[in-house]
């Protein structure tokens, strides 16, 4: 019998630490400044990762978002603007899905800390 994990809490000190102050070349552009504590894969899933995200003020053009990610604002303000005019605000409390190949503005609004699910197809994991 395949022995199982028992829940956890997500402590940032157990967490790998990573300034991410480079964006992927051909998919992104912009100003964005973030720090990001991630776990390791999900088991069964090595696509499937987790973490948090510390993001400073700024923006990120995305010529095509890389994953599925669902998150949730701790605190702060993230705008989500798409090429068809579509505003999207995610403020503290709020939960949003970004699709895998979305493109469009990711704004930092202001200092935001959020929790965050990726997904990559199993040809990318």
């Amino acid at each position: 019998m395949q022995k199982t994990e028992n829940p956890k809490l997500v402590e940032p000190s157990a967490l790998s630490y990573s300034e991410e102050n480079e964006l992927p070349a051909g998919l992104m552009s912009g100003n964005q400044m973030c720090e990001i504590w991630s776990g390791e894969p999900l088991q069964g899933n090595a696509g499937a990762h987790y973490g948090i995200w510390l993001g400073q003020p700024g923006f990120i053009n995305i010529s095509r978002y890389p994953a599925d990610e669902l998150f949730t604002v701790l605190e702060g303000h993230i705008r989500l603007d798409s090429p068809d005019g579509e505003i999207l605000d995610v403020k503290s409390g709020q939960t949003c899905l970004v699709p895998r190949n979305w493109r469009g503005v990711w704004n930092t609004m202001e200092i935001t800390r959020k929790i965050f699910v990726t997904m990559l197809s199993a040809e990318e994991a």
